[in-house]
Formats: structure tokens, sequence, C-alpha cells
């Protein structure tokens, strides 16, 4: 039988060998790269904490100029500038009048897009000319072409303010492309003046018709006061005689202007602006900037547009705490 000592020596290893197994499943359960909390890194190694990179990481997505991407529901905001030619053919003018001639007038302005979901609301301030480069030969439809009574020479300086709204939905057929159509609706206020003046047939006259009207090829306006008399620029037969128009007085002599329709006369003082269809591409090249090019169809005839807007920085939710109470 063992002595004590020996015993004592044979229980205490035995405890030692166990207390050892005990603490080996708890040594690997721990992590392998686990660092005290005021640990610090090594000089010369990075701390690649993943939630660090993650938020790099969004961050620079968010700031991405190139990520053109709409969120769904979101609103956004450009603003900018418009141009758009509006041309006006002489075969619509002809369904009135005899005569004329195409015209085009420059609109300028400045315009606002809020976008949301594939819809933007336009609405823009522009500035459009009705300048016609000088008197224009016309003559009243259906008349006697040999009645010079008939024939007039207009002379256009007016300009008008239009407040407008278009409404434009899209289809995007290209990352940064998106085809669009849609409508615009507007009114203007009309300034500046119309020259509405008789005629009188004039071998040397710098008014020149289209073609040949009643034998006459070429005009000139009838002066002022009494040279609208029957017995000059050819006597009873004149556009100068006031006699030969179906409204005498006043008499439309020595350049004659318009009064306007608030003061009776003939020249617009409110203009609208219908435009249907609206049709166009909308370019997107960065985050910020948009494009478009357009082109439709409205009263006074066929337009064709382009403009560039600047987007305003987006609405950002706020992520703050609340308040504690």
């Amino acid at each position: 039988m063992p002595s004590p000592s020996t015993l004592m020596n044979r229980v205490t290893k035995v405890a030692v060998a166990l207390a050892a197994l005990t603490a080996a499943p708890l040594a690997s359960a721990q992590e392998p790269d686990a660092k005290p909390a005021d640990a610090k890194p090594a000089d010369g190694a990075s701390d690649n904490t993943p939630p660090a990179k993650a938020a790099t990481t969004k961050a620079a997505a968010t700031d991405d100029s190139s990520d053109v991407t709409e969120k769904p529901g979101q609103r956004y905001i450009y603003i900018g500038l418009r141009y758009r030619g509006d041309i006006v053919p002489q075969f619509m003018l002809n369904a009135f009048v005899s005569e004329g001639k195409s015209f085009y007038s420059n609109i300028f302005g400045i315009e606002a897009d809020i976008r949301k979901d594939d819809f933007s609301l336009i609405p823009a301030l522009v500035y459009q000319s009705y300048g016609s480069g000088g008197p224009v030969l016309f003559f009243q439809k259906g008349q006697d072409v040999t009645n010079q009574g008939y024939y007039s020479a207009v002379d256009s300086s007016m300009k008008a303010i239009f407040a407008t709204i278009d409404l434009q939905w899209s289809a995007k057929v290209h990352p940064n492309v998106d085809f669009e159509y849609g409508a615009g609706f507007g009114l203007g206020f009309v300034f500046g003046g119309l020259t509405n003046n008789w005629v009188y047939a004039d071998p040397n006259g710098s008014i020149k018709a289209s073609t040949p009207q009643g034998g006459y090829t070429t005009f000139s306006q009838c002066p002022t006061g009494s040279d609208a008399n029957p017995t000059m620029y050819g006597g009873a037969a004149s556009g100068c005689n006031p006699a030969n128009h179906s409204s005498p007085s006043p008499a439309h002599v020595g350049g004659y202007q318009e009064k306007s329709w608030f003061n009776g006369g003939a020249k617009p003082s409110v203009l609208p602006w219908i435009a249907l269809p609206e049709l166009g591409l909308r370019f997107k090249p960065v985050k910020q900037m948009e494009a478009r090019v357009q082109l439709g169809f409205a009263l006074t005839g066929f337009w064709f547009g382009i403009s560039a807007d600047y987007g305003l920085p987006e609405s950002k939710p706020d992520t703050s705490s609340p308040a504690k109470k």
C-alpha cells in the first residue's frame, strides 16, 4: 500500500490534468484575432474594421457623380435655361389670308424641372419675339383680286412674355437617356407694335406679291394724310382710296399702328400657349445635370427646343436621434 505522501502526489496530478482538459474548450471558443478594447494596431498595420469599411463604401456611392439613378418616390428639382424656335409656315396662314410668308420667332426663358417617378412638371417664364423683319403683303382671302383695297402691308414688332407649364412623362431607353412625351400650356401678355398699312400698286414698289394678283406684282405703302386721296396713286382703284375698304375709317396710312384688343383694334393683347404633342429626349450625363431636345406642335405652328438644367442638392432624411425627454 502506497504511503500517504505518494497518494497525495497522485491526487494532485489528476486534479491538474482535469483542470487542463476543462480550460481547453474555453480557449478554442475564443476569437483568434480578438483584441482588448484598448489595444492598438502595430506600427505599419491597418485597422480594417468592417463597419468603417462599409461606411466608406456607402459614402463613396453617394458622392459618385456618374450614378444617375433616380430613386422611386424621391423628388428631384432642377433649374436651368431653354431656347425654342417657333415656325409659322405660310400654308397655315393661307388658311385665313392669301400672300404672307413663313415666320420664325425666337423663344428664350428660364425653367424648373420638378421630377418624381418618371414624371416631370416643368414651369417656365419665357420671352418670345414676333418680328416680321419688314412689311409683308397680305390679301383678304376670297375677295376681288383686282381691288387694291383688299391688300395691306403688315409689319410686326410684337413681343410676349409667357408663363407656361409642361407635363412630361418618360420611358427609359438607356441608363442616361429617357424618351419623353407630354403637353404644354400657358398664357402670354403681348406688347410692342403692329403696323397695318394700306397699299397701292406701284411698278417701283418694294413690297412684292408672291404671285401676280389681278395684274399687280409690286406695291408701296399709302403715305400720310391727304395723300390717301382717290385721285392719287392709281386714281379711284387705288388702295389708298378709303372707299375701296370695308372699314374706311380710320385711314390706315402713314405707318398706321394697329390698336390692341382692349382698345378695339386687331392687335392681340394676350395669347394662349397650347402645345400638343411635345416629344423629345432627356439626357442625364451626370448626377446633377440634365438636358433636353424637343419638338412639338402649338397653336402658332411647329417648334423645336433645347434646354439644360442643374440639379439642386437632394433633401436628406433626418437620421438624428430624438431628443431625450
